[in-house]
Formats: structure tokens, C-alpha cells, sequence
């Protein structure tokens, strides 16, 4: 199984000169999971990008915006990363959350928060595998494996 984060996700929806690396991850025998905190990073991602290109430049713009436009850039955000879970049959599981333990994996490795919960997910359903491009995660590469490969090999 591998669990795949917010990123990965993005770089499928936009097109960057990361997608090679996350379409990668796809066609694998391996059952792909996430949970709620990458699907929202990703969304909210996807949307910033929409509102940049539409002339908001700033969360603080896009908060100033008339509801019906932020309306309809989220439901693109949403239809866009919505797709993607359901083209590649990517598995939504519920997220981890004893705080004690969170912290405890956040400080061990020096992982923010939504990173932190994100690992503890993983380690609580036994899943040892992460395709991700943050490179936040290398400091856990001793409990599990960064993929794809191609990316982790020029990285460390």
C-alpha cells in the first residue's frame, strides 16, 4: 500500500516540471491510499492557483472576492482532485488523531503538524510506503519509504 500526499496530487491536476514524477506513482500494482489533510492541502492548492490565474493574487484578495466566484473556483479545486482520486481509485482513510502521538512523531521528526499526522496515519495502518515530493519527510526516511524513486534517487 502507499499513501500518497498532498503534492503528488497537485502536480497530476497542474501541470509542472514535477508531474513526470508524480505520474510515476500511478499504474503500480499497489493499492494507493491518502486521507482528508492531503486531499485539502491539494484542493486548497489547485484553488490558489485558479485564483492567481483569474487575477487574485492573495488569500486576502480571494477572501474579498464576490462568494459566487470563490464559489465556482473551489468547485473547480474540488472536481479537479476529485478526478484524480477517482481516476486512479486512490482510497480516502481516516486520519490519525491522538494528539499525544502526533506530537511525539512531530518532534522525533521534525515534522510540522499536518506532516506529523500524516505519518502517524501511516504508521497506524501499517503503510511504509509515501509517494511525496516534500522534503520535509527525508527525516523519517528510516521508518519509511519515499517514493517515486526516480525523484528520491537525486534527492539524498
Amino acid at each position: 500500500m502507499i499513501f500518497v500526499d498532498a503534492n503528488i496530487f497537485y502536480n497530476l491536476v497542474v501541470k509542472t516540471e514535477l508531474t513526470v514524477f508524480a505520474r510515476s506513482i500511478l499504474g503500480r500494482k499497489e493499492n494507493l491510499v491518502t486521507s482528508w489533510i492531503p486531499v485539502n492541502e491539494a484542493v486548497y492548492a489547485v484553488f490558489r492557483k485558479i485564483a492567481k490565474e483569474r487575477g487574485f493574487p492573495t488569500i486576502y484578495n480571494v477572501k474579498k472576492m464576490p462568494e459566487n466566484k470563490r464559489s465556482e473556483m473551489l468547485d473547480v479545486a474540488y472536481d479537479l482532485v476529485g478526478e484524480v482520486l477517482g481516476r486512479h481509485e486512490i482510497e480516502i482513510i481516516p486520519g490519525y488523531d491522538d494528539i499525544d502521538v502526533i506530537h511525539e512523531i512531530s518532534r522525533r521528526y521534525s515534522l510540522l503538524p499536518s506532516d506529523a499526522t500524516i505519518l502517524a496515519t501511516m504508521l497506524e495502518n501499517g503503510i511504509y510506503k509515501l509517494a511525496t515530493l516534500d522534503e520535509d519527510f527525508v527525516k523519517a526516511r528510516s521508518i519509511i519509504e519515499l517514493l517515486p524513486e526516480n525523484y528520491w534517487k537525486e534527492k539524498v
